[in-house]
């Protein structure tokens, strides 16, 4: 327990200081040395190097405003704008003194597809652990190991940047209107389609974070589950209002995940979505995972003890169980009394085990996942 906290600590530290401008008296303009590139399409990712950028400004490209992800005193990581004309146009840095640097040139040329490959975005991170999110009108979002949330046009063009706090805890989730939804350790985040800032719910200290969601219900409402001393699964309004928490009996907790993701289903076939499904280690000596069924109004409907759902020798680090055509839970997991894995199938009422496929090796599988024929398809480590 307290490696883990130890771990997620240093982690959010790196972090910070990764997102961190470096502040100090900049006095002049500063100086632009050198760009990456002398040609680059637009939204492409561009290093303009130099001194005396001070720890704040702005980047214009074609005397655009640039979408910046870092902000050094001698390096910039900026991005050529959507709107810059495909031509030679000068690069320039306004300091936080407000004083315009000296100009390079930069060839803004079209992005082209190549081969297969329609286009490609370079982000500012190290990594991107999480999935990307795809909105309703076609907006790819993606939030990276140092807290920025990508958001893209579907044809690869930078929309807009924005930066938590933090390293992302798991996927990003996009509603319906285009609001998206992103977790940075103890803090949800809302981002309005524009990129600003709509509404952020940070849980009471003591809790560690924020380790399945944040998720959009079948209600519109925004779900998670935060760790172990902390509010448990919850559930927020739209407009970030907090509407329930339940720690969970036995109470929920993690050891060594981020981006656990949940399902929501009906507890009755053909009924509407009324509850969602989680699945954790469970906290404690004997390390043994529990799936869980939550309504959506926060009663706990079942538990389900399992022997393990995490593939320990790297294939699956993160699990979810995942929802049929008629309701059933399918989950990936080894049965309760250790042995082989197997793909199981669980009532959604009451938790009852209905199934299980044991595949031969019994070794590690993947989180399964439903055609729309009912078929259930999954991966399987042969190590």
């Amino acid at each position: 327990m307290k490696l883990k906290l130890m771990q997620k600590l240093t982690m959010a530290a790196i972090a910070t200081f990764l997102l961190a401008p470096v502040y100090g008296t900049v006095t002049g303009p500063g100086t632009i040395s050198s760009l990456s590139a002398n040609a680059l399409n637009r939204s492409g990712y561009l290093e303009v190097l130099g001194s005396n950028f001070g720890g704040i400004g702005q980047v214009l490209i074609d005397g655009i405003s640039a979408p910046v992800a870092r902000w050094e005193s001698t390096r910039i990581v900026a991005y050529v704008p959507e709107a810059a004309r495909l031509t030679t146009v000068p690069v320039q840095v306004i300091n936080e003194s407000s004083q315009p640097s000296n100009t390079i040139n930069l060839t803004v040329i079209p992005r082209v597809a190549n081969g297969r490959v329609k286009w490609r975005f370079q982000a500012a991170s190290d990594y991107i652990l999480q999935r990307p999110a795809v909105g309703a009108d076609g907006t790819i979002v993606a939030h990276d190991s140092s807290g920025i949330v990508y958001a893209l046009q579907p044809d690869g063009g930078l929309k807009w940047i924005y930066k938590t706090r933090v390293f992302a805890a798991g996927p990003p989730c996009i509603g319906l209107d285009g609001t998206v939804y992103v977790a940075d350790s103890s803090t949800i985040t809302a981002i309005k389609p524009n990129g600003s800032l709509k509404w952020t719910f940070s849980e009471p200290p003591g809790g560690q974070g924020v380790i399945a969601g944040p998720t959009v219900g079948p209600d519109g409402n925004i779900y998670a589950v935060t760790d172990i001393g902390g509010l448990g699964a919850l559930a927020l309004s739209p407009a970030g209002q907090l509407l329930w928490s339940n720690t969970g009996n036995p109470i929920m907790a993690e050891i060594g995940q981020l981006g656990v993701e949940m399902s929501f289903g009906p507890s009755n076939p053909g009924g509407a979505a009324d509850q969602f499904y989680v699945t954790f280690d469970d906290f404690g000596s004997s390390e043994r995972d529990h799936m869980y069924a939550f309504s959506l109004t926060g009663a706990q409907v079942w538990t389900i003890p399992l022997f393990m759902s995490k593939d320990t020798s790297g294939m699956m680090q993160q699990q979810r169980p995942i929802v049929g055509t008629d309701g059933t839970v399918f989950l990936s997991a080894s049965v309760p009394t250790g042995g082989n894995w197997s793909l199981n199938a669980f009532d959604p009422a009451n938790g009852t085990l209905l199934s299980n496929y044991f595949p031969s090796p019994g070794l590690g599988m993947s989180v399964p996942t439903v055609g729309p024929d009912g078929t259930v398809y999954f991966g399987q480590s042969l190590s």
